[in-house]
């Protein structure tokens, strides 16, 4: 190769060379790749984003309750001796005492209605009523039954009896206003089964309100001879609770199937009354007039909740549950008993008494 051909060989090349270095300085580095996202990742985020939101699910304009009681109440009062045998010894003649009654599981209702005043308050409305636990046992004898102390000696019918029946009945009624304020809440927003458009929720509410509860009590000791006639010793005693209380309901459900607990308890000023008789033979002859007495006290009432919940569709649920509740510094019935015979008996009232109540529910939850 010529000496000419060389040098023009070698200013091609160096144009070439310097050509493609003047596009690389003018031609920006290509930009990374963003690293794939995956669905479980832009879920996590939307719910880390909720969770820093306190109303990110709220509630619906209006939602009601209904539930169906089975309610079980213990006996608590004082175990006093009723119906001896006067026959046996004394401290052996013991035939009835108060313990002996027990009522039976009782049903009622429970309703509840919500109205939401903004995304994060509520006012809730609820009542609840057990109509009539009963108990009730029956002593028979042979001219030989009497109720205890100067009240048995002094009668008739109580005296020498041949049948004593013990009937012991209550009602309780409760009324309640709350504000509730939903306090913390998440919940994933996406595809629920239940059409709901939300399959993992959990929420914390605290509320506060006024509450009214009723307590009704009647005692009733029914005796006959078969040689006068029958008489009656009657016990009425009635309790109306007024007072303040707080509480929190705290709610998860992922899919269809959540639960609930809620729990409260007040303070109450209890309005109590008692007022008794005693018929005797013959009528109508009153070994004791009616006479009573009423006393303001303050009362205790305290309420827990369990219950499961079942999404059937958008707007109902299905709840089953159980349900515990204390009430103590009430006037009962059978604490009201007063077997003595002077001037002032009877006018005495004894509102220290107390009284637990448990048992299941089952009903259904609307939401509109």
């Amino acid at each position: 190769m010529s000496r000419l051909t060389s040098i023009f060989l070698g200013a091609v090349i160096a144009v070439q060379i310097s050509n493609v270095l003047a596009q690389s300085a003018e031609e920006p580095p290509e930009a990374p790749l963003p690293p794939e996202t995956s669905v479980f990742e832009e879920q996590t985020s939307v719910f880390e984003e909720q969770l820093d939101d306190p109303c990110c699910w709220g509630w619906p304009d209006v939602y009601a309750q209904v539930d169906a009681l089975f309610l079980d109440r213990d006996n608590g009062s004082l175990d006093q001796v009723v119906v001896i045998d006067l026959d046996l010894a004394p401290g052996e003649d013991t035939l009835r005492t108060v313990g002996d009654l027990s009522p039976d599981v009782e049903a009622g209702v429970r309703v509840l209605l919500g109205y939401r005043l903004n995304e994060c308050m509520a006012v809730e409305f609820s009542y609840f009523s057990i109509y009539d636990w009963n108990a009730s046992t029956t002593v028979t004898g042979n001219n030989d039954l009497a109720i205890p102390g100067d009240l048995g000696l002094a009668s008739n019918d109580f005296f020498e009896a041949d049948i004593m029946r013990l009937d012991y009945a209550s009602q309780l009624h409760s009324l309640e206003l709350n504000a509730v304020r939903l306090c913390r809440t998440s919940c994933c927003q996406h595809s629920s089964p239940c059409g709901n458009g939300c399959s993992t929720l959990r929420s914390l509410e605290v509320f506060g309100g006024f509450r009214y509860l009723r307590l009704n009590e009647l005692f009733n000791i029914n005796s006959t001879d078969f040689g006068e006639g029958t008489s009656d010793y009657n016990i009425r005693a009635r309790n109306n609770l007024y007072g303040g209380q707080i509480g929190g309901r705290l709610q998860r459900r992922r899919g269809c199937l959540g639960w609930t607990i809620t729990g409260k308890s007040g303070i109450f000023c209890n309005d109590a009354w008692q007022s008794q008789y005693v018929s005797d033979y013959p009528p109508p002859f009153m070994l004791r007039t009616q006479r009573g007495r009423g006393s303001r006290n303050v009362a205790f009432v305290g309420e827990l909740n369990f219950a499961l919940t079942l999404d059937l569709s958008d707007c109902w649920t299905a709840r089953g549950g159980y349900n515990l509740m204390w009430i103590e510094g009430v006037a009962l019935g059978p604490d009201q008993l007063d077997f003595t015979l002077t001037p002032t008996s009877g006018t005495r009232l004894t509102n220290d008494g107390g009284l637990f109540l448990h048992g299941a529910s089952v009903g259904l939850e609307a939401r509109w």
